[in-house]
């Protein structure tokens, strides 16, 4: 629970509307990533920046234990970012949480680096580190989110 910047209280405290809005066709995309019985195993949402068009963000993104090291998370990363690309922004950011290093890692494996802000959460004191990648100095890949099963059809839109 720690590595996630909200909270499930905060979250099972949104109303309705709120969760329509964000599963809305237009709202922030959120990509899933699903194991042989087709069981939800890892999840990825991106957002653009409202004040900033040409900035996206990776907003939240977990993955199962069961299913972890096995790439899905590098596989759901790149999902936001070519969604990202595709809506024209030029920056994709992220918050890690400070001390998670294997998050961190999967990051910086993908090209994104310390922008040099951070933050101290309110809630339990733990640091957040920013990252961020320029879209541009990614290799865009063979085949961008379009609603359909991707690669070995465990990740969907």
């Amino acid at each position: 629970p720690s590595a996630f910047g909200s909270t499930f209280e905060r979250e099972e405290a949104f109303a309705e509307a709120t969760w329509k809005d964000r599963l809305a066709p237009g709202g922030n995309p959120h990509f899933g990533g699903f194991d042989a019985s087709g069981t939800l195993v890892g999840l990825a949402v991106g957002m653009i920046d409202p004040s900033d068009l040409v900035v996206a963000h990776l907003v939240s993104i977990w993955v199962d234990p069961s299913a972890r090291r096995s790439g899905l998370g590098g596989e759901l990363v790149g999902l936001v970012i070519d969604w990202a690309n595709g809506q024209g922004a030029r920056t994709v950011c992220l918050w890690v949480t400070g001390g998670n290093h294997r998050a961190e890692g999967l990051y910086a494996k993908l090209g994104f680096v310390r922008t040099g802000h951070s933050l101290v959460r309110d809630r339990d004191g733990l640091a957040e580190i920013e990252m961020a990648l320029t879209v541009t100095a990614r290799i865009r890949s063979e085949t961008p989110p379009s609603g359909k099963e991707r690669h070995d059809g465990r990740v969907k839109s």
